[in-house]
């Protein structure tokens, strides 16, 4: 949990999600360590949406194992450091037509 003096609210993180494009995306590897990745996302009905190859690690590993970590940063200097960390499942949909919308 968070400390309570640094807790962003829903409104101040949708509006930070909506103010950046990069996240960094955390699966689980087949050897069990994290596989870090960056990927351009969009929030779309309050949902991080992201798209990659069907044979990237990050998706090969998501079949697997649905669970993910993203993290949106941004700062230069320690002062101004600020992130978003989010934990949850992974929805792959392959439907063309979605994707390329």
């Amino acid at each position: 949990m968070a400390r309570k003096d640094i807790t962003m609210t829903p409104e101040e993180i949708g509006a930070f999600l909506e103010s950046t494009h990069t996240l960094q995306v955390a699966t689980n590897g087949p050897d069990g360590r994290p596989h870090l990745a960056p990927m351009w996302f969009v929030v779309e009905d309050d949902e991080i949406v992201f798209r990659s190859f069907s044979k990237s690690q990050k998706i090969v590993n998501l079949r697997r194992d649905p669970k993910l970590t993203v993290l949106a940063e941004r700062g230069l200097a320690y002062g101004e450091l600020q992130g978003v960390m989010i934990r949850g499942t992974a929805r792959l949909i392959d439907d063309p037509a979605y994707v390329l919308r």
